[in-house]
């Protein structure tokens, strides 16, 4: 009994694995083809005070983006662009990306560039 829990075990650590393995790749007929994420960087935005609420965006040309996509975006500095500003990006037409930085209370955000990440 003990031994079928093991095999078990292994077989669903296995195909988890394949899983994984396959989750940026698409099956198209009988070859996989990878699907690599787009990765762009922004113009410089920020360096003006922004009231809570408010935000600076920028937008920028993602070719291979679709609506359906995921956006990860960080400062391209590796460093803080301030204290109580918030970014975020979005696939926001086909081929575009906006992004945004946003004051969670009245802050100035360092002006900065930021690294764009469209995943499929």
């Amino acid at each position: 009994m003990k031994a079928r829990s093991i095999l078990i075990s292994l077989c669903a650590v296995a195909l988890l694995t394949f899983i994984v393995a396959r989750a940026q790749q698409t099956l198209t007929g009988r070859a996989y083809v990878s699907l690599s994420p787009v990765a762009v960087t922004t113009t410089s935005i920020g360096g003006n005070l922004l009231l809570a609420g408010a935000c600076n965006t920028v937008t920028v040309s993602a070719p291979g983006a679709t609506t359906s996509m995921a956006v990860v975006v960080s400062p391209a500095s590796g460093t803080s662009i301030g204290i109580g500003i918030d970014w975020f990006g979005q696939v926001t037409s086909a081929g575009t990306v906006t992004v945004s930085e946003c004051a969670i209370v009245a802050a100035t955000p360092t002006s900065s560039t930021f690294n764009v990440r469209v995943i499929p």
